[in-house]
Protein backbone atom coordinates (compact mmCIF):
# COMPACT_ATOMS: atom_id res chain seq x y z
CA UNK A 1 0.00 0.00 0.00
CA UNK A 2 2.65 2.12 0.94
CA UNK A 3 6.34 2.76 -0.49
CA UNK A 4 9.02 1.67 1.98
CA UNK A 5 10.37 4.85 4.52
CA UNK A 6 6.23 5.35 4.20
CA UNK A 7 6.02 2.89 6.85
CA UNK A 8 7.09 4.97 9.93
CA UNK A 9 4.16 7.46 8.97
CA UNK A 10 1.59 4.71 9.24
CA UNK A 11 2.74 3.41 12.46
CA UNK A 12 2.28 7.33 13.69
CA UNK A 13 -1.16 7.16 12.22
CA UNK A 14 -2.19 4.29 14.15
CA UNK A 15 -0.51 5.57 17.30
CA UNK A 16 -3.08 8.62 16.58
CA UNK A 17 -5.62 6.86 16.28
CA UNK A 18 -6.79 6.91 20.30
CA UNK A 19 -6.31 10.79 20.19
CA UNK A 20 -4.37 13.45 20.60
CA UNK A 21 -0.59 12.95 21.28
CA UNK A 22 2.73 14.76 22.49
CA UNK A 23 5.91 14.30 20.17
CA UNK A 24 7.57 12.48 23.11
CA UNK A 25 4.78 10.48 23.90
CA UNK A 26 4.81 8.87 20.37
CA UNK A 27 8.34 8.74 20.07
CA UNK A 28 8.68 6.41 23.20
CA UNK A 29 5.82 4.44 21.71
CA UNK A 30 7.82 3.98 18.50
CA UNK A 31 10.43 2.92 20.51
CA UNK A 32 8.48 0.54 23.32
CA UNK A 33 5.69 -0.57 21.29
CA UNK A 34 6.48 -0.69 17.44
CA UNK A 35 10.01 -2.34 17.56
CA UNK A 36 12.09 1.48 16.41
CA UNK A 37 15.75 0.98 18.32
CA UNK A 38 16.86 3.20 21.45
CA UNK A 39 18.21 6.11 19.89
CA UNK A 40 15.82 6.58 17.41
CA UNK A 41 16.53 9.25 15.00
CA UNK A 42 14.23 12.53 16.79
CA UNK A 43 14.60 14.48 13.12
CA UNK A 44 13.22 10.70 11.24
CA UNK A 45 10.07 11.19 13.00
CA UNK A 46 9.91 14.65 12.98
CA UNK A 47 10.81 14.60 9.38
CA UNK A 48 7.51 12.09 8.80
CA UNK A 49 5.23 14.12 11.21
CA UNK A 50 6.00 17.07 8.33
CA UNK A 51 4.76 15.22 5.49
CA UNK A 52 1.73 13.94 7.13
CA UNK A 53 1.11 17.45 8.11
CA UNK A 54 2.09 18.21 4.32
CA UNK A 55 -0.62 15.46 3.23
CA UNK A 56 -2.93 16.79 5.76
CA UNK A 57 -3.36 13.92 7.95
CA UNK A 58 -2.50 15.82 10.79
CA UNK A 59 -1.71 19.08 12.47
CA UNK A 60 0.45 20.27 14.89
CA UNK A 61 -0.30 22.36 18.16
CA UNK A 62 2.25 23.92 20.26
CA UNK A 63 1.40 24.12 23.98
CA UNK A 64 1.94 27.65 25.49
CA UNK A 65 3.27 28.10 28.99
CA UNK A 66 -0.26 28.71 30.60
CA UNK A 67 -1.91 25.21 28.97
CA UNK A 68 -3.34 27.02 25.79
CA UNK A 69 -2.38 25.38 22.27
CA UNK A 70 -1.77 27.36 19.09
CA UNK A 71 -0.46 26.60 15.60
CA UNK A 72 3.38 26.49 15.70
CA UNK A 73 5.37 29.06 14.28
CA UNK A 74 8.58 28.84 12.27
CA UNK A 75 10.50 29.82 15.37
CA UNK A 76 9.16 27.48 17.34
CA UNK A 77 9.40 24.88 15.53
CA UNK A 78 13.18 25.24 15.21
CA UNK A 79 13.75 25.33 18.77
CA UNK A 80 11.73 22.25 19.24
CA UNK A 81 13.83 20.08 17.35
CA UNK A 82 17.26 20.63 19.06
CA UNK A 83 15.70 20.33 22.25
CA UNK A 84 14.08 17.03 21.71
CA UNK A 85 17.15 15.78 20.27
CA UNK A 86 19.02 16.88 22.65
CA UNK A 87 16.39 15.09 25.42
CA UNK A 88 14.12 11.81 24.01
CA UNK A 89 17.28 9.64 22.49
CA UNK A 90 18.81 9.36 26.15
CA UNK A 91 15.35 9.83 27.77
CA UNK A 92 13.85 6.86 30.74
CA UNK A 93 10.12 5.91 29.19
CA UNK A 94 8.66 7.21 32.41
CA UNK A 95 9.81 10.77 31.75
CA UNK A 96 8.26 11.25 28.36
CA UNK A 97 4.86 11.16 30.15
CA UNK A 98 5.15 14.98 30.12
CA UNK A 99 6.44 17.08 27.50
CA UNK A 100 7.91 20.09 28.55
CA UNK A 101 8.80 21.15 25.25
CA UNK A 102 4.72 20.82 24.28
CA UNK A 103 4.68 19.93 20.37
CA UNK A 104 1.45 18.03 20.28
CA UNK A 105 -0.22 16.66 16.87
CA UNK A 106 -4.09 15.00 16.31
CA UNK A 107 -5.32 13.06 13.46
CA UNK A 108 -7.44 14.71 10.88
CA UNK A 109 -10.32 13.49 9.08
CA UNK A 110 -8.38 12.99 6.35
CA UNK A 111 -5.67 10.93 8.80
CA UNK A 112 -8.70 9.41 10.15
CA UNK A 113 -9.70 7.73 6.87
CA UNK A 114 -6.26 7.03 5.59
CA UNK A 115 -6.01 4.91 9.11
CA UNK A 116 -8.75 3.19 8.69
CA UNK A 117 -8.30 2.56 4.71
CA UNK A 118 -4.39 1.18 5.97
CA UNK A 119 -6.65 -0.94 8.85
CA UNK A 120 -9.09 -2.53 5.92
CA UNK A 121 -6.07 -3.47 4.11
CA UNK A 122 -3.86 -5.19 6.47
CA UNK A 123 -7.37 -7.15 7.50
CA UNK A 124 -7.92 -8.45 3.86
CA UNK A 125 -3.88 -9.46 3.71
CA UNK A 126 -4.37 -11.21 6.97
CA UNK A 127 -7.34 -12.81 6.45
CA UNK A 128 -7.48 -13.37 2.59
CA UNK A 129 -9.52 -12.28 -0.14
CA UNK A 130 -13.31 -11.19 0.94
CA UNK A 131 -16.19 -8.55 1.81
CA UNK A 132 -18.61 -8.13 4.01
CA UNK A 133 -21.74 -6.44 3.62
CA UNK A 134 -23.87 -5.23 6.46
CA UNK A 135 -27.57 -5.17 5.14
CA UNK A 136 -29.39 -3.59 8.41
CA UNK A 137 -33.04 -3.19 6.85
CA UNK A 138 -33.00 -7.10 6.97
CA UNK A 139 -30.50 -7.46 9.89
CA UNK A 140 -28.22 -9.91 7.33
CA UNK A 141 -24.53 -9.77 7.17
CA UNK A 142 -23.29 -11.23 3.89
CA UNK A 143 -19.37 -12.71 3.23
CA UNK A 144 -17.97 -13.17 0.23
CA UNK A 145 -14.52 -14.89 0.36
CA UNK A 146 -12.61 -16.93 -1.76
CA UNK A 147 -13.06 -20.06 0.42
CA UNK A 148 -15.56 -21.48 3.07
CA UNK A 149 -12.42 -21.01 5.98
CA UNK A 150 -11.96 -17.85 5.17
CA UNK A 151 -15.93 -16.79 5.40
CA UNK A 152 -16.18 -18.53 8.41
CA UNK A 153 -12.96 -16.52 9.63
CA UNK A 154 -14.76 -13.06 8.88
CA UNK A 155 -17.92 -14.15 10.45
CA UNK A 156 -16.45 -15.25 13.85
CA UNK A 157 -13.56 -11.56 13.69
CA UNK A 158 -17.44 -9.64 12.78
CA UNK A 159 -19.18 -11.26 16.03
CA UNK A 160 -16.46 -10.02 18.42
CA UNK A 161 -16.94 -6.57 17.17
CA UNK A 162 -20.52 -6.66 17.59
CA UNK A 163 -21.24 -8.70 20.80
CA UNK A 164 -24.62 -7.55 20.67
CA UNK A 165 -26.08 -9.35 17.67
CA UNK A 166 -27.24 -12.74 18.01
CA UNK A 167 -27.47 -14.91 14.91
CA UNK A 168 -31.49 -16.57 14.11
CA UNK A 169 -31.09 -20.29 13.67
CA UNK A 170 -31.84 -21.89 10.47
CA UNK A 171 -31.17 -18.55 8.53
CA UNK A 172 -27.17 -19.19 7.55
CA UNK A 173 -27.12 -20.44 3.83
CA UNK A 174 -23.93 -20.68 1.91
CA UNK A 175 -23.67 -20.68 -2.02
CA UNK A 176 -20.72 -20.58 -4.49
CA UNK A 177 -20.39 -17.66 -6.71
CA UNK A 178 -18.32 -17.15 -10.08
CA UNK A 179 -16.80 -13.73 -9.51
CA UNK A 180 -17.42 -10.83 -6.14
CA UNK A 181 -15.59 -7.48 -6.21
CA UNK A 182 -13.10 -6.37 -3.66
CA UNK A 183 -13.62 -2.67 -2.45
CA UNK A 184 -10.73 -1.33 -4.81
CA UNK A 185 -12.19 -2.66 -7.70
CA UNK A 186 -10.58 -6.15 -7.60
CA UNK A 187 -12.50 -8.65 -8.98
CA UNK A 188 -11.63 -12.34 -7.66
CA UNK A 189 -12.44 -15.31 -9.84
CA UNK A 190 -14.71 -17.98 -7.73
CA UNK A 191 -15.79 -18.04 -4.04
CA UNK A 192 -18.28 -18.60 -1.86
CA UNK A 193 -21.11 -16.28 -0.68
CA UNK A 194 -21.96 -16.88 3.45
CA UNK A 195 -25.24 -14.80 4.39
CA UNK A 196 -26.90 -15.16 8.16
CA UNK A 197 -29.72 -13.24 9.73
CA UNK A 198 -29.35 -11.79 13.00
CA UNK A 199 -31.05 -10.02 15.82
CA UNK A 200 -30.49 -7.09 18.31
CA UNK A 201 -32.10 -6.04 22.02
CA UNK A 202 -33.40 -3.04 19.02
CA UNK A 203 -34.01 -5.40 15.92
CA UNK A 204 -35.92 -8.39 17.42
CA UNK A 205 -36.07 -11.11 14.56
CA UNK A 206 -39.21 -10.57 12.00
Amino acid sequence: MYQFGEGLQYKLLDLLADGPSSFAALYGALVRHCGYPCGLGVTLVSDALLQMERRQWVTAKQMANDGSFHIPTTEERNQNLPAYRAWLPNAAFEELSVDEVGLWYELTAEGRAEWKQCIDAEEQAQFGRWTLDDLSDTNTIIIQAETLEVAEVILQWWLVHNSIVELLNNSRSIEPVSTFTLSDGTVVSTGIKLSCRYQTPESPSR
